[in-house]
């Protein structure tokens, strides 16, 4: 059903995206029909009015949509990465949370911050860049140090604060994705009560506050998750820069400097795209082997083990990889004339460069921690598997 809907929804996404690019922000259109459908509340507990789907389907969803227009599916998938986060909580923090604003989060885990135990929670300040999703959250879940009363460190924890109570700084300059409104937030000196609070430690050694214990999505490993989650709107891109480049060859092409008229002619045209499209098709396969994993652990009630994280982190560094090296071969096949400023090609382009160098998905990282895995080597390269 939610498949359907992305799809009719789609050319309207792909006609407003480069309006969306301009305004640096989501097409409220879109926006409109995104919330009334449901795409934010994906990853949303279906106790509490959301649809709760496991990674492999919500994959689907999430690279149809990328298709049509990046940022909306990067901020569809940061959104309903709020409300996997919520998922952790006990029952009553989640309806707090989701009481307000429809309970639509942005979560950055990197940032500056400082923090202080106080009666009933913590004062809380700093400031946490790339908040994707921040132009259209309600709350921001904002990793923080858990002190105790003298200051030392206890935990790393998240911290649900009302976008109302932060700063914001528009930093968000780059070259693509433009519009995820992926900026600054800012707390300065901002009360959390306990209750708001999540552990970032707990949930990544597995053990989760909430008491919903067959909710098995949000006992699905942290790490790993967390990073499917950027991973996971690559594949679509890649194949959306695929569906221009493929519909301008229909438009009779030729091929400057050669004998083609038509450029769908050519051998090496046609080389290029087979080859691109392997690619990511490669790419996909080892998306949804990645899914595939977390979803089976989850529903089988156990945690993944140290080999399997490692082996699903470098899955998903592949698709990044494999993505990036196929819309090569794409802007091969368009040419020059790609990079025209009114050329969706060169906007597709972009955005999958900037979001397939997302930190979490950097491939050689990712085969660093599984050949130490596959080897045995007992040596951690990042707390965030």
């Amino acid at each position: 059903m939610l498949l359907e809907k992305v799809r009719e929804l789609g050319p309207l996404m792909r006609e407003r995206a480069a309006d969306v690019e301009k305004t640096r922000r989501l097409d409220d259109e879109v926006v409109r029909i995104i919330e009334d459908a449901g795409f934010w509340k994906m990853w949303r507990p279906r106790r509490t009015g959301g649809y709760e789907l496991p990674l492999h389907q919500y994959a689907q969803v999430i690279n149809e949509m990328a298709r049509y227009c990046p940022s909306t599916a990067w901020v569809t998938a940061l959104l309903n990465g709020g409300d996997w986060v919520t998922g952790m909580f006990p029952g009553a923090a989640q309806d707090k949370i989701n009481a307000y604003g429809e309970g639509y989060a942005c979560v950055v885990f990197g940032g500056t911050y400082t923090s202080e135990k106080v009666p009933g929670g913590f004062i809380v300040s700093g400031k946490w860049p790339y908040a994707s999703g921040s132009l259209n959250s309600a709350w921001a879940g904002v990793a923080f140090n858990v002190v105790d009363d003298e200051g030392t460190v206890l935990d790393l924890g998240l911290a649900f604060i009302p976008m109302t109570e932060l700063g914001y700084e528009y930093t968000w300059d780059v070259a693509g994705m433009l519009a995820t409104g992926s900026n600054t937030v800012v707390a300065d000196k901002v009360f959390v009560a306990d209750d708001l609070v999540v552990s970032m430690g707990g949930g990544l050694a597995g053990n989760i506050a909430s008491e919903f214990t067959d909710e098995t999505l949000y006992w699905s490993s942290f790490g790993v998750t967390s990073t499917f989650n950027v991973a996971v709107p690559l594949v679509g891109m890649a194949q959306g820069l695929y569906d221009y480049v493929r519909a301008g060859l229909d438009r009779n092409r030729a091929i400057a400097y050669t004998r083609y008229d038509h450029a769908i002619d050519s051998p090496s045209v046609q080389l290029n795209m087979a080859d691109a499209a392997q690619l990511i098709d490669t790419a996909s396969l080892h998306l949804y082997q990645a899914t595939d994993v977390v979803d089976k652990a989850a529903a089988e009630g156990r945690a993944l083990t140290y080999l399997e994280k490692a082996k699903a982190r470098m899955d998903l560094g592949y698709v990044a990889r494999r993505t990036r090296e196929a819309a090569e071969l794409l802007l091969n096949v368009s040419g020059a004339g790609g990079f025209a400023s009114s050329n969706p090609i060169q906007r597709q382009w972009r955005d999958l460069e900037v979001a397939g160098r997302h930190g979490a998905t950097n491939y050689d990282i990712g085969r660093e921690i599984y050949s130490k895995a596959l080897l045995g080597l007992d040596e951690q390269v990042t707390s965030l598997l």
